[in-house]
């Protein structure tokens, strides 16, 4: 597993817990993130 797929999968569980708090936006502002570098580095989400 590279870096890319590890930032990936932390910016997955803190929306998941952004979620959890209610804090709608800042979990997609995370899965946002996580698309754009899913993108950039050709991974898989």
């Amino acid at each position: 597993m590279g870096i890319p797929s590890e930032r990936i999968e932390r910016l997955f569980t803190l929306a998941r817990e952004a979620v959890v708090d209610d804090e709608y936006d800042r979990a997609r502002e995370y899965v946002a993130l996580a698309r754009r570098i899913a993108e950039r580095n050709r991974c898989g989400l």
